[in-house]
């Protein structure tokens, strides 16, 4: 049970621009295979 509410909890949490720029830097994917490898091979060419 403490568990679930934690987690309703969770839905009231509010946060600032700044944190939401920090969390989607952190989480935004890299360069997806095999464009990387192309990429860099181009490069040497």
């Amino acid at each position: 049970m403490v568990q679930l509410e934690d987690n309703l909890r969770s839905a009231e949490l509010e946060l600032s621009n700044e944190e939401m720029e920090r969390l989607n830097a952190a989480s935004e994917p890299g360069e997806l295979y095999p464009y990387r490898f192309l990429e860099a091979y181009e490069q040497k060419r």
